[in-house]
C-alpha cells in the first residue's frame, strides 16, 4: 500500500457505496423526468451520476486527494439540486396555514359538519369524517 491510499477492503467498500448511491440517483433521476424537472436540474443530477460512476471503480481510490475532490464536487452538486428543487416544491405550494385551527375555506363546512356531528354524539366516540370531501388540487 502507497502512502495516503486506501487499503484494498476500504476501497472496494467505498466503491460498492458509490455504486449504490448512483443506482438511487438514477431512480431520483428517472422520477425527476417524469414528474417534468428542468433540463438544468437533471443537467445537474447527470453531473452528480457521472462523478458517482467513477467513484464506483475502486480504482479511483489510488488517489486519496483525487478522490476527495471528486466527492466533494459530487456533493456539492447534488446539495445545488436538492436545494433547487426544494424551492420549488415550496414555492408552487400555495396551502399555508397560519394556525391550527384554520382551515382552508373549500372545506370549512366540511369540518363544521364534523364537529356538529361530535357534539351530536356527545363527544365521547369518535364519529365518521363526512363522507364526501373534495381533493385539494395544487396547481402549478
Amino acid at each position: 500500500m502507497t502512502q495516503g491510499s486506501y487499503a484494498p477492503g476500504q476501497a472496494r467498500q467505498f466503491a460498492n457505496e458509490a455504486q449504490q448511491a448512483a443506482q438511487d440517483a438514477q431512480g431520483v433521476r428517472r422520477a425527476l423526468a417524469e414528474a417534468g424537472a428542468s433540463k438544468d436540474d437533471l443537467a445537474a443530477l447527470e453531473q452528480v451520476l457521472n462523478s458517482l460512476k467513477s467513484l464506483g471503480s475502486p480504482n479511483a481510490y489510488n488517489d486519496p486527494a483525487a478522490t476527495q475532490e471528486l466527492a466533494a464536487r459530487a456533493m456539492d452538486k447534488l446539495q445545488t439540486v436538492e436545494f433547487n428543487l426544494r424551492k420549488k416544491v415550496e414555492k408552487s405550494n400555495q396551502l399555508f396555514l397560519n394556525g391550527s385551527d384554520q382551515v382552508p375555506p373549500a372545506f370549512r363546512g366540511n369540518v363544521e359538519e364534523y364537529y356538529r356531528s361530535l357534539a351530536k354524539k356527545g363527544g365521547d366516540t369518535p364519529a365518521t369524517p363526512p363522507a364526501v370531501i373534495k381533493p385539494l388540487v395544487i396547481k402549478k
